[in-house]
């Protein structure tokens, strides 16, 4: 189960950014152009990397690289809670994005060592909820963010949540390389 929060916790990344594109774009004086790649950045970063990322998990260890895209995404929330102008915003959505990308290709194969075969189809079909269950969840709860705090607060929020995510993913998988 807490593989499966990494996940969403992850895809709420990307869920983030949409319920105050238009704040961003007053703030930092964006296009359309700028505005998709503050939106896009997950999308473009698995073009880039996703291939890689799947055979350096492979090398480092699926567990280790998920406390490691973890602390990305926990890195790229402060960074962006903070960015002063659209370039370091977007630098924290690549750090984020490259987060993302470390904890979906980890996962699965986490899921495969610890799963029986009889309960792989349950459990992957569960697996493929973690992206529209994280952004549906995060694009829900921005309203209700929005009225305690402003987007800086909700990319906090979300530091604090990944935090959280991190500590229990760590705790319930010490058992695992």
């Amino acid at each position: 189960m807490v593989a499966f929060l990494t996940g969403v916790i992850a895809a709420m990344q990307v869920g983030k950014a949409p319920p105050v594109i238009d704040t961003l774009a007053v703030e930092f004086d964006l296009g359309l152009t700028m505005a998709g790649w503050v939106l896009s950045t997950v999308a473009a970063t698995g073009a880039v990397i996703g291939l890689f990322a799947g055979s350096l998990s492979d090398r480092i260890g699926h567990r280790h690289t998920i406390v490691f895209s973890l602390l990305l995404i926990i890195l790229g929330c402060l960074m962006g809670a903070n960015s002063g102008n659209i370039t370091w915003l977007l630098l924290s959505r690549g750090l984020e994005s490259t987060g993302f990308v470390g904890v979906v290709v980890s996962v699965p194969s986490i899921l495969m060592r610890i799963i029986s075969p009889s309960d792989q189809r349950l459990v992957f079909g569960m697996w493929a909820g973690y992206m529209p269950l994280g952004m549906a969840a995060m694009m829900a709860a921005s309203p209700l963010f929005l009225t305690l705090t402003d987007w800086r607060g909700i990319w906090y929020i979300n530091a604090v949540i990944a935090l959280l995510g991190l500590i229990a993913f760590q705790a319930m998988t010490r058992d695992l390389k």
